[in-house]
């Protein structure tokens, strides 16, 4: 059930290529095709940005690092009594 509107304003040509995709594409209406490419593409862009992918030898090390155990520094220890003393949890 779709619950929101979107109103936009694009070219003749656009709204024309549109309305022949949308045909091609067997959609029961325009707005049926353009609310399937909004999904797809969005996704797809979402996922561009939000996942990152990288080889095995920087992730490797990334875990080294991760997994190794230091004492904080003062300057963190410092930050973080600040932190709490602003309010922040």
């Amino acid at each position: 059930m779709t619950t929101a509107r979107l109103s936009i304003r694009i070219t003749e040509q656009l709204k024309s290529n549109a309305k022949k995709a949308s045909a091609l594409s067997g959609c029961k209406s325009l707005s049926d095709y353009v609310a399937s490419v909004l999904k797809l593409h969005s996704t797809e862009v979402i996922t561009r940005y939000e996942r990152i992918t990288i080889g095995c030898d920087p992730f490797d090390r990334f875990m080294d690092a991760c997994n190794k155990v230091n004492k904080p520094s003062s300057a963190l220890i410092n930050a973080v009594q600040f932190a709490k003393e602003q309010g922040f949890k």
